[in-house]
């Protein structure tokens, strides 16, 4: 029998104690991540004001989370807020496969306060990940996170299988309604519009369905776009509260949980571009923006790709090592849009203008 003691943690264990010796160390040392390498042309240190970043899908990857925000420009070396009036979507999803999911949320509502302090603004939006989870859906759950966060409870757990199952219910309790995690990811919006000119954009998690949008217009008197953004967030988050309490409707339930929900949709990649592109057409001319962010959908070969003449744009490149560890953001300024990546950057397509006028359906 061996005793440890870790970050303020006593520890007692059986032949394992470096392995959870180095998963709880991992949740302390944030701060000496190391950057730079793996950046082959660091960014400016400064953003303009009107500039709008956006990060896809990080699943429980601390250190790409750093390195990606890193790459956007809005965090300094040591992890803080350097971005000024800069605004940073981050579009859902840091929850589950990899082992620092909670380390990630508390780093992204950390962020949050600096960049408010400093005139910014971040965004965090809700994915199917943090639904599943809200919902009691803890199948992709990192096993390693598990077993870390269960060694942090009193009395330490003595073998692998009491930790994960101490770590489950610990982790069932940061879910619950009334805890801080809990409240944090209740109060995740479905998707922001933000940005001025050719960087106006709607971001959201996985997109927006026509079917769905012509529901939202349908409800509403006055379906100007700032009605129609309301209305989406408003359904999404009462089905949120809804479900995660266990009394939603079959709707609700399927705003959450089905392919054409926003947080699941998978047209953008199942469908042809003549198929698809009409109805994005449709759903842009009624927000009135440019373009789609959006993530959920993996772009394995880890570039930000462009569809439907610049119309949508897909961001998840599989930034986590659960999945390919590939690495990519997306910014706008100046009216030009870009896939940045470690080593270059490019100019995406832009919508062209002249083939459509901006208006409400």
């Amino acid at each position: 029998m061996i005793s440890l003691v870790c970050c303020g943690k006593a520890l007692t264990v059986v032949s394992v104690c470096s392995f959870v010796l180095g998963l709880f160390c991992l949740r302390h040392t944030q701060s000496s991540l190391l950057l730079e390498p793996r950046i082959s042309h660091p960014p400016k240190t400064t953003l303009s004001a009107d500039t709008v970043c956006a990060i896809g899908d990080l699943h429980g990857d601390l250190e790409q989370g750093y390195i990606a925000l890193r790459l956007a420009g809005v965090v300094d070396v040591q992890g803080s807020w350097s971005g000024g009036q800069a605004a940073l979507v981050q579009t859902g999803d840091l929850l589950d496969r990899g082992p620092n999911s909670l380390d990630l949320v508390e780093l992204f509502e950390r962020l949050k306060v600096e960049a408010s302090k400093a005139g910014g603004k971040i965004h965090t939006l809700l994915g199917n990940h943090e639904a599943m989870n809200l919902l009691g859906d803890y199948r992709y759950v990192s096993p390693t996170e598990l077993q870390a966060l269960g060694y942090l409870q009193e009395p330490h757990p003595r073998t692998f299988q009491d930790a994960a199952e101490a770590g489950l219910a610990a982790w069932r309790r940061r879910m619950r309604k009334g805890s801080i995690i809990g409240i944090t990811l209740r109060q995740r919006t479905a998707a922001v519009i933000l940005g001025q000119g050719q960087c106006k954009t709607l971001f959201i998690h996985a997109g927006l369905p026509l079917q769905l949008l012509l529901s939202l217009v349908k409800s509403l008197d006055k379906p100007e776009p700032d009605a129609i953004l309301a209305k989406l967030n408003e359904v999404v988050s009462g089905a949120v509260h809804a479900c995660s309490a266990g009394h939603c409707t079959k709707d609700q339930m399927n705003l959450l949980s089905v392919t054409s929900s926003p947080v699941w949709y998978r047209g953008y990649v199942q469908h042809y571009e003549a198929e698809i592109c009409p109805e994005v057409q449709q759903v842009v001319q009624a927000l009135q923006v440019q373009r789609i962010v959006s993530g959920h959908n993996i772009m394995q070969n880890g570039k930000i790709k462009s569809l439907c003449g610049g119309r949508v744009n897909l961001i998840d490149v599989g930034m986590s090592r659960a999945y390919f560890g590939n690495m990519a953001v997306w910014k706008c300024s100046n009216d030009s849009a870009y896939a940045v990546h470690s080593d270059k950057s490019h100019k995406l397509t832009m919508p062209n203008t002249a083939s459509s006028s901006l208006s409400a359906l």
